[in-house]
């Protein structure tokens, strides 16, 4: 879902730690 302009929270897999992080990734 998109926070703020340009940038959105993504649902990331972390297969070392078997768990899902929030990460906030920046887009054009």
């Amino acid at each position: 879902y998109v926070i703020d302009a340009g940038y959105v929270k993504q649902r990331q897999y972390n297969p070392s730690t078997g768990m899902y992080s929030l990460d906030v990734v920046k887009i054009s």
